[in-house]
């Protein structure tokens, strides 16, 4: 794996909002909202170098799903989210700590830029003036507007990942244009390999993990968690569509012969091992949100150690479907 990792390009920044207003709701629908808001935002900025096709064709799933009608309330139900693909490999992971957030309180989410197009003027030219530009701007798309929180946020604070640090780049408000953060930056000193003497066998998911079939079903089935196996095939994938676009075959063409080696002895070990609890529970579609499984998942035995580096790439890199919106990562457990 060594030999791939230095062309993984990612840029992770945590953003800061702080609310303006006396208060605002936050519900399963705001992180659909988010991304609507700022596709169409980033289109309309795009649309003046003259790259305005790419980003339409991004930002149309919403309206040929419905979803856009509505939000605006003249639809009662909520079509399911559509997946969303941003030019630049965009995640947005979005996990509040709570509903309500008064005046003056901070909450915060995660942005990353993935791939071969992730680099930080992005952000800076497109991404940032979108955020301050929602901090202000009313959305008058439903009543009890003035709990929304679009137009009732300043963008606070921004920090940007140096493998487990986060450095300033945004401080009250202020950006510090001098920044240059690289897209490889974010794996200096980044544990892939399990500490001396650490072992884990369980992985509590922080979003959660969406398959194809999920994505079919019109109400939730009986929980059934991914087996090691299908979570070690998913990470691969996921290597393999950022980096050889979606071809296995090429990114094991791409590996040392001892990596292969490993990653044939990993999936062989991975077959071995059982889930033997877990406490996960499917998610109703609140607002269009795709199902989902949510909670902890425990094997019989602990996972082998050449397994742990790609799931913990995994984790990083968001598997299965819904990746715009975050799902699809996860903590392991001891």
């Amino acid at each position: 794996m060594q030999s791939i990792l230095p062309r993984i390009k990612l840029l992770r920044y945590r953003v800061f909002l702080s609310v303006t207003s006396a208060g605002v709701h936050l519900r399963q629908g705001t992180l659909a909202e988010l991304s609507w808001l700022l596709g169409e935002s980033i289109r309309e900025r795009v649309a003046q170098g003259g790259e305005t096709r790419r980003w339409r064709r991004a930002v149309t799933p919403w309206e040929e799903s419905g979803w856009v009608r509505a939000v605006m309330g003249s639809r009662r139900r909520f079509p399911v989210w559509p997946e969303i693909r941003w030019p630049v490999d965009t995640i947005i992971l979005f996990l509040p700590r709570k509903r309500f957030y008064g005046q003056g309180e901070l909450l915060s989410f995660e942005i990353k830029l993935m791939g071969e197009h992730a680099d930080h003027s992005f952000f800076l030219e497109y991404i940032l003036p979108a955020l301050e530009s929602l901090g202000y701007t009313r959305v008058p798309w439903r009543k009890r507007a003035s709990y929304l929180l679009w137009g009732h946020f300043d963008v606070r604070h921004v920090y940007v990942a140096r493998g487990l640090r986060w450095e300033p780049l945004v401080q009250d408000g202020e950006a510090d244009l001098r920044a240059r953060p690289q897209p490889d930056q974010w794996m200096d000193g980044w544990p892939l390999e399990p500490p001396p003497g650490r072992s884990f066998s369980a992985i509590r998911w922080t979003r959660p993990f969406v398959t194809e079939d999920m994505v079919s079903r019109a109400r939730p089935a009986k929980p059934v968690p991914p087996t090691l196996s299908t979570l070690l095939a998913a990470s691969v994938e996921r290597l393999a569509g950022l980096l050889t676009a979606g071809d296995v075959a090429a990114l094991w063409q791409e590996l040392s012969p001892d990596e292969q080696a490993d990653l044939m002895d990993a999936v062989e070990q991975a077959r071995s091992v059982a889930v033997s609890r877990h406490t996960l529970q499917a998610k109703r579609r609140l607002r269009g949100a795709p199902v989902n499984l949510e909670g902890e998942q425990a094997f019989a035995e602990q996972i082998p150690p050449a397994i742990i580096p790609y799931l913990e790439l995994g984790s990083i890199l968001h598997i299965g479907r819904y990746l715009h919106f975050g799902y699809g990562t996860f903590r392991l457990l001891e």
